[in-house]
């Protein structure tokens, strides 16, 4: 079971580091934030806090396909990139069907998360909420 268990730790760890850390990377980049800084522990926080819904009680991130929203080009962008990702991985192991999106700016993702009542879902923030102390 620990075999098993450590191989998809693994393979997780791949996939992160192949698709996940080169969005944070450019994400952080585009931010200005550089590599002393992040050595800070929580130092990161203020670069994520403009990403979520605060007004909302499940934890969502904004829409970065909904122009009115208070996204910058650079948030938007990474929130494209890591929301596609995300919900990629949750279709693959969580369903059988195949990603309904060919890309990040397919225009589809919109119009899913617009229209279909499910599409809230696309925007959930797969962690638990923490302070600024965690």
């Amino acid at each position: 079971m620990q075999t098993t268990l450590d191989s998809i730790a693994y393979e997780e760890n791949l996939e992160y580091e192949k698709n996940i850390s080169p969005i944070v990377l450019e994400y952080y980049k585009a931010c200005g934030y550089t590599d002393i800084q992040n050595l800070t522990i929580g130092n990161q926080l203020h670069l994520f806090d403009n990403l979520y819904q605060k007004d909302n009680p499940l934890m969502l991130f904004k829409n970065p396909y909904d122009e009115s929203n208070n996204l910058k080009p650079h948030e938007r962008v990474f929130l494209k990139k890591t929301l596609f990702y995300i919900n990629k991985v949750k279709e693959s192991r969580f369903s059988k069907s195949k990603h309904k999106f060919n890309s990040y700016n397919d225009p589809k993702i919109a119009e899913y998360i617009n229209n279909d009542k499910e599409g809230e879902s696309y925007l959930w923030v797969p962690l638990t909420r923490a302070s600024k102390a965690t």
